[in-house]
């Protein structure tokens, strides 16, 4: 009957909608307890689909209805089905909401980082001091390689690219124990000398010649010949003993 209404005019399609309703309602004669509908008596509801999520998210909210006019404002709501029944509005206990658990979470100690020494530590030992990781222990571990150690902080402060600059606490951190030197002017052959990074070969040969004609060479002769600096020199003593 509810599905042939349409094909009827405007009024004869009210008028059987009333009296569709008026035999639903006759089929539920006790008022309708419309704050204790469940989800299945809901889907059953003869109203829109709009009206019946309405009823549905308010039973999930405990936002119960308390009049009839507070039922005709539900989006959708159907006004020949609300005035052609009867309701109860008895609204059940609302249900405590339930109290949120708090834990404690155990403090984690600190970590305490022993000082490592710069000459031996490797990657992770490097990674594991604040302000170094990954990319600042390969930087690190790169110049090691590069000159056979490390032979002063101030070396890194100055030469290591760090992301963030250079951590004055990383000196708390990092201990410098030099080892022999890897070079020496007077008694490395000249394919070691040839390694040393800012050595070129035109200088490298200058410096066998000499030893091999004139005997030993000492860096205050080197100095002489204009080739670096004294800054330079001052930091290929600490890599290049006489």
């Amino acid at each position: 009957m509810a599905a042939c209404i349409w094909f009827f005019p405007q009024s004869n399609r009210e008028e059987a909608r009333e009296d569709f309703l008026k035999l639903w309602w006759n089929q539920n004669s006790d008022p309708l307890r419309i704050n204790y509908l469940d989800s299945l008596t809901i889907t059953a509801l003869p109203i829109t689909l709009s009206a019946k999520k309405s009823l549905e998210f308010r039973r999930n909210r405990q936002w119960y209805v308390t009049s009839r006019e507070a039922l005709l404002e539900i989006p959708g709501m159907d006004s020949l089905w609300v005035y052609a029944g009867a309701f109860d509005f008895t609204t059940p206990a609302l249900k405590p909401s339930p109290k949120p658990i708090f834990r404690s979470r155990p403090i984690p100690e600190p970590k305490i980082i022993s000082p490592v020494n710069i000459n031996q530590a490797d990657s992770l030992e490097l990674i594991d001091i604040p302000g170094i990781g990954p990319w600042g222990a390969k930087s690190i571990l790169q110049e090691r390689e590069k000159w056979g150690s490390i032979a002063t902080l101030d070396q890194l402060k100055s030469l290591f690219p760090f992301d963030r600059g250079w951590d004055e606490h990383l000196d708390d951190y990092l201990i410098v124990r030099v080892g022999l030197p890897r070079w020496s002017l007077n008694n490395s052959p000249m394919d070691s000398l040839l390694e040393v990074p800012g050595f070129r070969y035109s200088q490298v040969k200058q410096i066998v010649f000499y030893r091999e004609s004139f005997g030993a060479l000492t860096w205050e002769e080197l100095a002489t010949w204009d080739y670096w600096d004294s800054t330079e020199i001052d930091f290929f003593k600490l890599y290049i003993s006489e």
